[in-house]
């Protein structure tokens, strides 16, 4: 049985498609995107889409601070709790991840929690 794999991206962008693919083969993945589309790059989202071997989701409920270029999405946890993923890979250094892996640190210890960086 395949363990469960969740991933929180900021965005689908053409390099990670492969990546993507490749946990999908190996884990149960779930992906969430936090924008339809990069925020500096225009891609052609449909046809990502289209290359991905699983669905993608998203979740954009929440806050974006034009002035310090940061984002808030509100609801991982509740995405933590929905999927009871063995593996969660949180988007960079963030204050989502940050607390993600704090919550699984005290409510779920046996959930392993990551960052992809760039």
């Amino acid at each position: 049985m395949k363990k469960k794999l969740l991933i929180f991206e900021n965005a689908l962008a053409p390099y990670r498609i492969d990546l993507f693919n490749g946990l999908n083969k190996v884990f149960d993945t779930t992906v969430y995107f936090f924008r339809r589309n990069m925020r500096y790059d225009k891609f052609d989202t449909k046809i990502l889409e289209s290359q991905l071997n699983f669905k993608p989701r998203y979740l954009t409920f929440g806050i974006e601070d034009p002035f310090r270029d940061r984002m808030y999405r509100f609801g991982c946890i509740a995405k933590v709790l929905q999927h009871r993923p063995q593996i969660v890979i949180g988007l960079e250094f963030t204050t989502m991840t940050f607390f993600t892996a704090l919550f699984c640190r005290l409510f779920m210890p046996s959930t392993r929690v990551y960052t992809m960086c760039d």
